[in-house]
């Protein structure tokens, strides 16, 4: 099965694990144009300023990473494949190092066929080795820092050890999960980045941002800490025309007001990636009070909010404290609050609207989700109160909640205290800078917080696997493992070829999150991301996951809007 150069999620990607769930919806909201609009050709050079909502912490190395440094490095790298900014289809694939790829026939390998032109910065050329060592790399489980995103993104599909080069240009990548549907869709999220294997095992210091080499359309430009990060237009690139900007440069501004100003007035052009610190309600009212000017483009489900609780110390080490938690918040007011019909959605960990989800109406009946009377159901309250005395807390306990400055967990750390009030939990709100927030729950140095996650793709591997298996991104800040059934249960969901088994052994998995304890994480509402742009940049839509798009090659302005 030959795969050309674009292909859409629509096809094989979407068939074994994901045919139905909130995948094909219209995740990125891009103004829709008729067919008879020409498509304006493409101007060359400038320099676009961006807004970044966080400064990055302080590590480079690209499989070491998250959203807030793969936001800012993205265009110093390619991957083996992408999604393609320039359609409106946010499920496009296409190839970016790959020209082609092929699945076996009894999908257990694709084979990716390298462009022999793909050179790296220092202008050596890019080979399949490369592809191997990074592959190894993203999956390597004693790597230091660990891999926190991209080991749990791959770790479902690939198996460090397994890929090999054919030739030059021809690299192979078995599968553990024969045509697993998830597979290309998370190779082509911006953290899948191939880096060169000689930079690699040069020696240098990998996590400088100005030792970095890859084979992408921008390097390393000027870097001023808690400022600005820039990027300059690689003049070398091997793709012909691009990129079509001379740099960027993401300015951090952390304050919405700032932030608002400057879209408002073209000092910043567009956020570097579809997450600002805007709410959708903020975003919303943007847009109608700037829509001359800006467009705001939203990725729907593509992260849920939840409270973190680190499971390695009191006492949430204990479940029934966790669970006391998870019944005692009141997720409706939380959705009043932050929440905009349409784009937010009251849902669990499996969500809602997918063949693996539960309906809004089950999800109304769920303890900690019911309400009586409009208001928080006394029944959550009362059965919280007993498990936290059971667990040795009968009066509640006081506790630091940590809360980066980011997006609204701010605002929302005011509700959870209120919240957790009702149930004798006394919390101090501890305001830190997200790369601080970062490294404290790399350290563990960290008790409760406001948090969510991004998920890679709205699928059941990737939102199960990323918060709750030992290995993903949450469960290692908050050093927690499921139940050994549950992490077997994982497994074999993830191989089961039939759908209403499948669904099973899911539903199985997330009761257990809703009604005995739930571990790390307690979901209270999945959100849409806004991306806000001005008129005049052109060349790149919003793509279907909050993890891809942001590499900017295409991306262009054009001063006659």
């Amino acid at each position: 099965m030959i795969h050309p150069t674009r292909r859409s999620l629509l096809g094989a990607s979407l068939g074994i694990a994901a045919a139905g769930a909130l995948t094909r919806p219209s995740i990125a909201n891009a103004q829709a144009k008729t067919a008879s609009t020409p498509t304006p050709t493409p101007k060359l050079g400038g320099i676009i300023n961006m807004h970044s909502f966080s400064f990055p912490p302080p590590n480079w190395h690209p499989h070491v990473t998250n959203t807030v440094q793969i936001m800012s490095s993205s265009g110093i790298y390619n991957q083996l494949i992408e999604y393609n900014p320039e359609t409106e289809d946010p499920f496009d694939l296409r190839g970016d190092l790959a020209t082609k790829w092929e699945l076996s026939e009894d999908g257990k390998f694709y084979t990716f066929h390298l462009n022999p032109t793909a050179k790296w910065h220092d202008g050596k050329p890019v080979t399949a080795e490369d592809v191997v060592y990074s592959l190894d790399s993203m999956v390597d489980a004693d790597a230091k820092p660990p891999r926190v995103v991209t080991a749990p993104a791959l770790n479902p599909y690939y198996e460090k050890g397994t890929a090999r080069a054919i030739d030059a240009h021809t690299v192979e990548i078995p599968l553990k999960v024969p045509f697993a549907a998830d597979f290309l869709p998370t190779l082509a999220s911006d953290f899948c980045k191939i880096i060169a294997k000689h930079w690699g095992e040069s020696g240098t210091d990998l996590q400088k941002w100005e030792n970095a080499i890859g084979s992408g359309p921008f390097k390393p430009g000027k870097f001023v800490k808690d400022v600005s990060i820039e990027l300059v237009k690689n003049k070398d690139y091997w793709k012909p025309g691009l990129p079509r900007i001379d740099g960027m440069v993401h300015f951090v501004i952390k304050d919405k007001g700032s932030a608002i100003a400057a879209y408002k007035t073209g000092r910043v052009m567009m956020t570097n990636w579809p997450v600002t610190n805007l709410s959708n309600k903020e975003a919303v009212q943007l847009e109608k009070e700037a829509g001359d000017k800006l467009r705001v483009e939203y990725i729907r489900n593509a992260a849920f909010f939840f409270f973190f609780m680190n499971t390695s110390v009191a006492p949430f080490d204990n479940p029934k404290v966790r669970q006391a938690v998870n019944l005692a918040l009141d997720r409706q007011a939380l959705f009043n609050i932050f929440g905009v019909p349409g784009f937010d959605t009251l849902a669990p960990p499996l969500g809602t609207g997918s063949w693996f989800g539960r309906t809004a109406e089950e999800i109304a009946q769920l303890p900690g989700w019911r309400q009586l009377n409009g208001a928080k159901h006394p029944d959550d309250i009362a059965k919280a109160k007993a498990l936290l005395a059971e667990a040795g807390h009968p009066d509640g306990f006081k506790a630091e909640m940590m809360v980066r400055q980011v997006v609204e967990f701010p605002d929302q750390a005011m509700v959870y205290k209120e919240q957790l009030k009702k149930i004798g939990i006394e919390a101090t709100i501890k305001l830190v800078d997200s790369a601080t927030g970062f490294q404290r729950y790399t350290m563990g140095d960290w008790v409760m917080a406001p948090q969510g996650s991004g998920h890679f793709l709205v699928a059941p591997d990737a939102l199960f696997g990323r918060v709750w298996m030992p290995d993903g991104t949450w469960a290692k800040y908050a050093r927690y493992a499921p139940p050994a059934w549950w992490q077997e249960a994982y497994t074999q969901q993830a191989g089961e070829p039939d759908r209403e088994k499948r669904k099973a052994i899911l539903r199985k998995m997330e009761d257990s999150l809703l009604f005995e304890d739930p571990g790390c994480c307690a979901v209270t509402y999945w959100t849409a991301r806004n991306w806000v742009m001005n008129k005049r940049i052109k060349g790149i839509h919003a793509s279907g996951s909050i993890w891809a798009g942001y590499k900017h090659e295409t991306t262009w302005y054009d001063p006659e809007g």
